[in-house]
């Protein structure tokens, strides 16, 4: 069985998307909306017919499932438009832009019985899950992930620059990280700490602190202003130290009278934006097959995606947030 997939937005991200969902062999993208036609999606997918809306995608074209890759203003739209359509979903982090339409889209999400997927690929990245078995969460003390990177590409009509758009940067970039928090935790948060640069606009550096209820802690550190890409992911635990580097596939072991470093190779990662990619499309293949959801992962994205709100507001506000009782002012 081939899937038929229809694409929701072809900017530049979709680029990736579009290639991993290649690699599986198991998807067909018969047609893709966007403002105007695009030869990478006719290169990839001769097939693919164009659409200038989704309206007309839904009433021309039989499809199995949507891929949605449009600014993060217009997920939440686009994520209603494919429910009302019965189809399963895959859609770029996050759902939604604005934490007042979060809770009640993920209600909806959580009660919609066909298959739905949020891009937080890094979960899936096989390096990742290597370094997963090597932690106890019985012993896990604290967490970080540090990313020192480049600027953002600024997206069509620039939209990445524009949190009332994007979420801005702890949403938009870091929900990937709080995502390997939660997963790596497996325990709620309880509050949010979080410092910026550009409390009203796109952060550029920031630091952000995460208590969990089982007290451990999570930090997190941005800066926009490196020339290279720096990202690593480590865990604490009370008898080790584990440092993973996802860009470089390797793992170092903090343990001192043992301290390997693994290498991880042997994972193509090249041409993709993310390492995890096309493990994330092999799995909503597996899951549209099955009809399946992913129940318990919805859950962590539901935290992730308070983390990352909560350290928005917390820049603003200058101010702790506690999640139980988290607003927005």
């Amino acid at each position: 069985m081939t899937i038929s997939i229809g694409l929701i937005g072809a900017g530049n991200r979709s680029k990736s998307l579009l290639k991993a969902m290649k690699h599986t062999n198991e998807f067909s993208v018969v047609g893709y909306v966007d403002k105007e036609s695009k030869a990478f999606v006719e290169h990839l997918y001769p097939e693919a017919h164009f659409f200038h809306n989704e309206e007309e995608l839904y009433r021309n074209k039989r499809i199995d499932a949507v891929v949605i890759a449009t600014p993060n203003d217009l997920h939440a739209k686009n994520i209603s438009t494919a429910m009302k359509n019965q189809v399963a979903i895959f859609t770029e982090k996050p759902m939604v832009a604005k934490y007042d339409s979060f809770i009640d889209l993920y209600k909806k999400i959580k009660a919609y019985e066909k298959t739905f997927i949020i891009g937080t690929e890094l979960r899936h990245d096989p390096g990742f899950i290597r370094f997963k078995k090597q932690v106890s969460t019985n012993t896990l003390l604290s967490i970080w992930c540090h990313e020192f990177r480049p600027p953002f590409r600024a997206g069509s009509e620039s939209w990445r620059l524009e949190r009332i758009r994007s979420g801005g940067t702890f949403l938009e970039k870091n929900i990937h990280h709080f995502d390997l928090m939660v997963n790596l935790i497996k325990s709620p948060p309880r509050s949010v700490f979080a410092k910026g640069d550009h409390p009203e606009e796109m952060i550029k550096n920031g630091w952000v602190i995460v208590e969990f209820e089982d007290g451990s802690f999570g930090n997190l550190g941005i800066s926009l202003s490196c020339e290279q890409h720096h990202l690593e992911v480590g865990v604490l635990q009370k008898d080790n130290q584990f440092t993973y580097y996802p860009n470089q596939q390797k793992l170092m072991s903090g343990n001192i009278e043992n301290p390997p470093l693994f290498d991880l190779g042997g994972i193509d990662q090249t041409g993709f934006d993310h390492p995890g990619e096309v493990e994330q499309m092999k799995e909503f293949a597996r899951l549209i097959k099955s009809e399946k959801t992913m129940d318990g992962v919805l859950v962590e994205a539901y935290w992730s995606h308070k983390i990352a709100f909560a350290a928005e507001e917390s820049v603003r506000s200058g101010k702790e947030v506690l999640l139980n009782d988290f607003t927005l002012s």
